[in-house]
């Protein structure tokens, strides 16, 4: 992957002579194929035990395939066996580990999921919603931010110029939620009046038979993300990648959801991830919960990770900036008192994705929001574009929280917005929202119409975005691992982009 990792720092760096010249889906697939010779080995192998894999990248570097435990046995010479919680009477059958043909042991990244002890019920959404009346409420921004609240706070205007023709949005949901039509009219006819309805462009499209069910159901994390960008740029054409759960953890809905948007053409401008999981971890020595919008690190094999993270770089370099909240669990998560680590989160801490902390306005000033995680990454290392300005942090700091976190790993978040007593509509009903996963979707709207922008000019899409705003700490002094750089101010942004 160093090879491609070059070629997205190229084409992301504004003093590149290659700024903005993104790869096309054939030339990446080039960069991550597995050699030929490869393949052969890993094909017999798997025919030998009478396995037919699916290919589910164009590339062939995803392979999925279903085998009985006898023959999961045997192939990996192991043993599986039944695992019970008995706090909640789960089971699961899985092995400690698992053995492959030495030629292959270096070409294969990680076999999912036979491992992970990770007994958890599944997804989870973000801070729950408070419901009101009925009556569509025109309270001040700091009783429930709307959209009009949004735009005045960060100098958003109501008209930054048509979408190009090809240009498109992407929101990943899951949970078998589906974004409720006659919600999305109601917000934006109450809270963006001056949108045109027949202009709004929303596809759904159903990965693993992922839901579009119009009812009275919880779709609140399909409704928040879609009101939300759509609130701050009702121009811009937005797809709904909607993946159903078909694990248990969840995990195998991400990576089939991950590798689906990174085969995209032509690629979303913009995507963003609002959705989380609660993981209770068994192979560390603290055990860990965490509610929330985003995903603890040690829930994931570190190979998980990794290759999810390179999926977000896939995206990346084709010319899609990849947004997602930073959590809701503070800096440490929600762990047990005798956990003695600060917890990163995932996919924040990949170091490709434009992590969002959450901020408040409650008060008449804007503050961070007490739920909003931060921190730094035990897995993925400071990149180049942040190290100077982590670095700073780090020696003003000194001995803070000395070895309650990793001192050289990717600091999160990049920036912040208002993440807390955000106004939405869920089943025809108001409902005030906080979390992470709010936030990300309205920088998600931001860089949309900052593209839009650009279009306008004949420039192409932001893409990685960080090295560009990091090179830019004019426009949001500062960093720390609780707001990130700050909050954005679009016209401040426009002036650099």
């Amino acid at each position: 992957m160093s090879g491609l990792e070059r070629k997205l720092y190229d084409v992301s760096d504004p003093n590149s002579k290659h700024y903005g010249q993104y790869l096309t889906k054939s030339e990446v697939d080039m960069h991550v194929r597995p050699m030929p010779n490869v393949t052969g080995r890993l094909n017999s192998w798997l025919g030998k035990h009478g396995i037919n894999p699916k290919k589910t990248s164009s590339a062939g570097q995803h392979l999925d395939f279903e085998v009985s435990i006898a023959q999961a046995e045997k192939m990996f010479n192991t043993s599986f066996f039944v695992y019970n919680d008995t706090s909640s009477d789960q089971t699961m059958i899985k092995t400690k580990k698992y053995s492959v043909p030495k030629e292959l042991k270096d070409h294969i990244s990680y076999v999912y999921p036979i491992t992970t002890l990770n007994l958890s019920p599944g997804w989870t959404l973000p801070l729950p919603s408070s419901p009101t009346n009925t009556t569509m409420r025109r309270s001040t921004c700091q009783q429930a931010m709307t959209a009009p609240c949004i735009l005045a706070q960060y100098n958003i205007p109501l008209d930054v110029g048509a979408p190009a023709t090809n240009d498109s949005n992407a929101i990943m949901s899951f949970l078998g939620q589906a974004v409720q039509g006659i919600d999305l009219a109601n917000y934006l006819t109450s809270f963006r009046t001056d949108t045109v309805m027949s202009k709004v462009q929303v596809e759904v499209i159903s990965v693993n038979g992922g839901d579009n069910l119009q009812s009275n159901a919880d779709n609140s994390e399909a409704n928040a993300d879609i009101q939300m960008l759509l609130g701050v740029m009702p121009s811009a054409k937005t797809k709904v990648i909607s993946t159903a759960q078909t694990s248990r953890d969840g995990i195998s809905d991400l990576l089939t959801a991950f590798a689906f948007v990174a085969e995209q053409e032509p690629m979303a401008s913009v995507v963003t991830m609002s959705y989380g999981q609660p993981s209770v971890i068994y192979y560390i020595s603290c055990v860990i919960e965490l509610p929330s919008s985003a995903i603890s690190e040690t829930a994931l094999p570190i190979e998980v990770a990794t290759a999810m993270c390179n999926m977000i770089m896939q995206m990346s370099v084709r010319g899609a900036t990849f947004v997602t909240g930073s959590g809701d669990g503070g800096v440490s998560g929600v762990q047990q008192h005798n956990c003695t680590i600060f917890e990163a989160n995932f996919p924040a801490s990949c170091p490709y994705a434009l992590a969002v902390g959450a901020t408040d306005l409650s008060s008449g000033t804007e503050v961070v929001a007490g739920f909003s995680s931060g921190g730094f990454s035990n897995v993925f290392p400071s990149p180049s574009y942040q190290f100077q300005i982590v670095s700073s942090y780090l020696d003003k700091i000194g001995s803070l929280n000395e070895g309650l976190f990793n001192t050289s790993g990717r600091g999160f978040p990049d920036i912040s917005v208002v993440g807390n007593n955000i106004l939405l509509l869920n089943a025809g009903q108001q409902s005030i929202r906080g979390g992470t996963s709010t936030s990300a979707p309205i920088v998600a709207g931001i860089i949309a119409g900052l593209n839009q922008r650009r279009r306008k000019e004949g420039k192409n899409s932001l893409g990685f975005v960080q090295p560009l705003f990091y090179a830019h700490p004019e426009t949001m002094p500062g960093w720390d691992p609780v707001t990130g750089l700050g909050t954005p101010q679009f016209m401040a942004l426009a002036e650099i982009v």
